[in-house]
């Protein structure tokens, strides 16, 4: 029975490794998609400060 119990434990412990590595890949997917915006974002401010800098120029 001990064995049996020490195979159900280890099959457990695998698949909560392997959770554990689906969480981390998603929060690691999630992270960059965040900081691709965060960069878009700022690139979307400064071409409008720069239109606004050469609207005035002109």
């Amino acid at each position: 029975m001990s064995s049996v119990r020490k195979r159900s434990d280890s099959n457990k412990c695998l698949l909560c490794e392997s959770e554990a590595t689906a969480t981390n890949v998603f929060c690691a997917k999630a992270k960059r998609q965040q900081q691709m915006f965060s960069v878009a974002k700022a690139k979307r401010q400064l071409q409008l400060r720069q239109g606004e800098i050469d609207s005035y120029l002109v």
